[in-house]
């Protein structure tokens, strides 16, 4: 079933839509569903989900994202090519599948990279804050397409960073003199280090809570 994901992905016409199963185009609730007609002029790699109203769970894709998927898809069909025979054996799955889902140097690959900070105070905003900004990165994206010559590589997971170690968040804590409070946050070779230098005074600052997003 992998082999075959992958490969069907790889080779298949986009912008022609996948359906799991033949939608329901006349519901009960009079909800708008999708439709190749009505849709297929703005989606890029519609997948439709199979359950009424039918909608395109791929809204997000945009040209760059699209670019990233398709080399991922090929990448995969050719790993997962030996899956189709039927002398396999047991360790060549495992290391096949091991291959599959190997990390990719994201940080050594790239370099320039965009970095994408939200900072809020309490986590309940952080989760209504966070949200918003991620609905827009699409358009972001979009925008930035726009740039001859520019080639956009996202990366898909945010990553977390307090900016003052200890305590709980939303709290306050006290800098004491000739103490530097660094947070530090690390992932593949990359190093985000925000350094709060004493002015020799205790001072009273919050916990700001920050995510970070890093385009390539």
């Amino acid at each position: 079933m992998v082999q075959h994901f992958f490969r069907v992905t790889s080779i298949w016409k986009w912008p022609s839509p996948i359906h799991l199963i033949y939608p329901t185009l006349d519901g009960p609730l009079g909800i708008p569903v999708w439709t190749e007609q009505r849709n297929s002029r703005t989606d890029l790699m519609p997948i439709i989900t199979p359950a009424y109203p039918c909608m395109n769970s791929t809204y997000n894709i945009c040209q760059t994202t699209k670019y990233h998927l398709l080399r991922e898809f090929e990448r995969g069909a050719r790993i997962t090519q030996p899956l189709a025979g039927a002398d396999v054996t047991d360790e060549q799955v495992y290391k096949i599948l091991q291959d599959l889902v190997e990390d990719i140097p994201f940080f050594h690959m790239y370099k320039y990279f965009l970095n994408i900070i939200t900072e809020t105070v309490t986590e309940k905003e952080m989760e209504i804050w966070y949200g918003w900004v991620e609905s827009q990165l699409r358009k972001f994206y979009i925008r930035l397409e726009t740039i001859p010559g520019l080639l956009l590589h996202p990366f898909p997971t945010s990553f977390d960073e307090t900016l003052l170690s200890g305590g709980d968040h939303g709290t306050q804590s006290q800098v004491v003199k000739d103490e530097t409070v660094t947070a530090l946050h690390t992932d593949g070779g990359v190093q985000v280090t925000d350094v709060l230098e004493d002015t020799g005074e205790p001072e009273s600052v919050a916990h700001p809570l920050r995510k970070h997003l890093y385009i390539g």
